[in-house]
């Protein structure tokens, strides 16, 4: 099937909301147009609705509302075509037509989050080792949930730990 680049089915597909429009403006893109908040709110009241649900268009977190939380548009696929890093979407309504949404990272954000994790823990487990033989002692207080620094001299405590042996303990 090829689509014309103007009339309804166009506009159906390639129609944006923007914050910056009032009513309808062109399209930076070159196919359909752009609306504002008014269109959205004509369009509610001429056919009696509350929410217009949309797609076809890259949204970061997967779901994004607009005008009063009146549009939302739902993109489902995740680091779509393997450049935006957007999280994809997947809209829920109940018998009460309340909405919730299923959110699904992309595997490039997990992965990156997977790998600062890795690098934070490898970050620390080095200090420890580098700098166990100077740091103070510590002692922990019996009642208390919290570590207190002290001297190794004034340490009194029956059980003494250094940081780094209670680091690695956890």
């Amino acid at each position: 099937m090829r689509l014309h680049l103007i009339g309804l089915l166009c506009d159906l597909l390639w129609a944006d909301p923007d914050n910056e429009a009032k009513d309808w403006a062109e399209n930076d893109a070159g196919v359909s147009s752009r609306f504002g908040v008014n269109v959205v709110n004509q369009f509610l009241n001429r056919y009696n609705m509350d929410l217009i649900c949309r797609a076809h268009q890259v949204v970061e977190n997967g779901y994004e509302f607009f005008g009063n939380r009146q549009l939302v548009t739902i993109f489902s696929a995740p680091n779509y075509c393997g450049e935006f890093d957007n999280a994809g979407a997947m809209m829920s309504i109940d018998q009460n037509l309340m909405c919730s949404f299923t959110i699904f990272q992309s595997s490039d954000k997990q992965t990156k989050k997977q790998d600062a994790d890795d690098i934070e823990a490898d970050r620390r487990t080095a200090f420890f080792k580098a700098n166990v033989n100077s740091l103070s002692r510590i002692q922990t207080a019996e009642f208390d949930k919290h570590v207190k620094w002290a001297d190794i001299e004034n340490s009194t405590a029956p059980k003494e730990h250094t940081l780094y042996s209670l680091y690695t303990e956890l």
